[in-house]
C-alpha cells in the first residue's frame, strides 16, 4: 500500500502530486544485463556465479544516475534450488541500480552451510574485483564500500552467517530463512545492521516459530514482514511439483510482487538513503497493508499526542519524546512530513544515551483565515548519522479552532 492510500484511509484529502513516489514493486528504470562468471584458471574450479547489473539507459537524464557506483548485493539460493530459479528477483534488483551476484555453489545433496556462507562472502569480493577489471562491463561502476546479503531458505540462513562475519556488511534481507549448521539463529546476534525478514504465513518448510521468530529475537534491530497467504516456494520463480513444494492462499505472482517491493525498498533505504524505502520498511506504509503482518524492533520509539487544536492565527507547541532502544548512543531527530500547517522542530537533533529519552518540541502555526482547516501530520524519528538504521513514527491529527 502506498502512502497516498494511507492518507485516504485516514480520511485526509491531499494533492496526489505531493505524495507521488516511484513504485519500487515495478521493474526499475534501468535495462538489465546478465552473464555467467566462471573462476579463472588457478582458483576454485567449482565456483561460478550469475551476475546481473543495470545497463546505461538510453534516456540521458537517467544515464548519469546509472553511471554512479552500483551497490553490491549477493543472493543465496535455497537447498537444491539453482540460482536460475530466482532470476526474476535478481533482475528486479538490478533494474533499480544494484549489481547482483548469485553463486552456483552448494548445490549438492549435503552442502556445507559454513562453506556456502564463505562462498557468499567471496561473491561480494568477486563483484568488487570485477569493478576494478578494465575488461569487465562493470569496470569502475561497483561500489566497494560495502555489501548487502540476501537469499532464500538455506541461502537466507547462509546470508545471516555471511553477514555476521563480514565487516563489509551494510544490509541483510532474507526470505524464509532456514536454520543452518552452524546456527543462523545464533549468528543473528552478531549482525550490527538492521535486518529485514520476509516470510510467508503458510510456509510449511521453514515454519516461522522455529526459524524466523528466534532469528528475529536475536537481532538487535529488525523488521519482519510476514506475507499473509505466502508460502515457502512462493519465493521461487518457476513452479515446482506439488510433491516437493508447498502452497499458499495467494499466487506466486502476488507473492513475488510483494517481495520485490520490500527488498527494493529496503536496499534503496540502506544504500541510497531513500525516504520511500524508509516508509516501506519502518514507516506507516506496511502497517496499513492488509497483505502483511508486521513486527519491528526499531532503534527508537516516538511518543506524542494523538490530536491537537490550534486557535486560528496562533501557534501551539507539543512535546515529543523519543526513546533510544539501541545499545549505543544515537543522535536522533524528529521530522514532520507532511503537515497541514507550518511546523518547526526544536532542537534539530539530540544525542540520546542507550535506553534514555530525548525530548523535542514541535510547534504548529495555524493561519488566521483561509487555507487548510484540518489534517494529519506524520511525525518520524531516526538516527541522524544513519537514517536507514530504522526508527519510528506517529500520526497527529491537527485542526484549526476558532
Amino acid at each position: 500500500m502506498h502512502l497516498l492510500r494511507v492518507w485516504l484511509f485516514l480520511g485526509v484529502s491531499v494533492p496526489i502530486t505531493a505524495l507521488a513516489q516511484p513504485d519500487v514493486g515495478l521493474t526499475g528504470p534501468y535495462p538489465v544485463r546478465e552473464f555467467l562468471y566462471t573462476a579463472p584458471a588457478g582458483t576454485n574450479p567449482a565456483y561460478s556465479a550469475l551476475v546481473y547489473y543495470p545497463a546505461e539507459p538510453n534516456d540521458p537524464a537517467r544515464a548519469a544516475a546509472a553511471a554512479a557506483p552500483m551497490p553490491v548485493i549477493v543472493f543465496g539460493h535455497g537447498f537444491l534450488s539453482p540460482p536460475e530459479l530466482y532470476r526474476a528477483t535478481c533482475r528486479h534488483l538490478a533494474s533499480w541500480g544494484f549489481a547482483v551476484i548469485a553463486p552456483r555453489t552448494a548445490l549438492e545433496l549435503f552442502p556445507s552451510h559454513a562453506a556456502y556462507a564463505a562462498d557468499l562472502r567471496a561473491s561480494a569480493t568477486v563483484l568488487m574485483e570485477l569493478g576494478a577489471d578494465p575488461a569487465s562491463p562493470l569496470f569502475q561502476r561497483v561500489d566497494t564500500s560495502g555489501a548487502g546479503f540476501t537469499g532464500h531458505s538455506m541461502g537466507g540462513g547462509a546470508s545471516l552467517l555471511a553477514a555476521a562475519e563480514d565487516p563489509r556488511t551494510r544490509a541483510v534481507a532474507v526470505l524464509a530463512a532456514a536454520e543452518t549448521r552452524p546456527s543462523a539463529i545464533e549468528a543473528a546476534v552478531n549482525i550490527e545492521v538492521p535486518v529485514l525478514y520476509i516470510t510467508g504465513s503458510h510456509d510449511t518448510f521453514t515454519p516461522n516459530p522455529f526459524h524466523t521468530r528466534p532469528m528475529m529475537a536475536n537481532t538487535a534491530h529488525a523488521a519482519w514482514m510476514d506475507i499473509r497467504g505466502g508460502f515457502h516456494c512462493g519465493f521461487i520463480l518457476v513452479p515446482l511439483p506439488q510433491a516437493v513444494c508447498d502452497a499458499g492462499s495467494i499466487t506466486r505472482t502476488e507473492q513475488l510482487a510483494i517481495t520485490h517491493r520490500l527488498l527494493t525498498a529496503y536496499f534503496l533505504s540502506r544504500f541510497r538513503g531513500d525516504t520511500t524505502g524508509w516508509n516501506e520498511i519502518w514507516g506507516p506504509t506496511p502497517d496499513l497493508d492488509r497483505a502483511l503482518t508486521v513486527r519491528r524492533t526499531p532503534i527508537a520509539d516516538l511518543r506524542t499526542a494523538t490530536s491537537i487544536a490550534i486557535p486560528a492565527g496562533s501557534a501551539q507547541a507539543i512535546p515529543v519524546t523519543v526513546v533510544n532502544r539501541s545499545a549505543t548512543e544515537r543522535t536522533l531527530t524528529v521530522a514532520v512530513d507532511p503537515t497541514p500547517f507550518v511546523a518547526t522542530v526544536t532542537p534539530p537533533s539530540l544525542a540520546v544515551p542507550p535506553g534514555q529519552e530525548g525530548r523535542f518540541t514541535v510547534t504548529f502555526t495555524a493561519p488566521g483565515n483561509g487555507g487548510t482547516r484540518r489534517g494529519v501530520a506524520l511525525l518520524r524519528t531516526w538516527d541522524v548519522d544513519d537514517p536507514s538504521d530504522g526508527g519510528d513514527y506517529g500520526w497527529l491529527r491537527v485542526r484549526r479552532s476558532r
